[in-house]
């Protein structure tokens, strides 16, 4: 699966199918959090500095 070898995981902690989803759905949510803050780093880098002082 691409997603726990992007995240570099190799087996779930848990047990059942519902954790396992659990588990999955969270690894996700990491994995978009990691993009929305590689855009936001771009995004705050080309923003022009004068515009920022009051």
């Amino acid at each position: 699966m691409y997603v726990l070898i992007f995240l570099q995981v190799r087996r779930t902690h848990l047990r059942g199918k519902h954790h396992v989803e659990k588990e999955v759905g969270i690894l996700l949510m990491t994995m978009n959090l990691t993009k929305l803050a590689g855009i936001l780093i771009k995004a705050a880098a080309n923003f022009p500095r004068e515009q920022l002082a009051c």
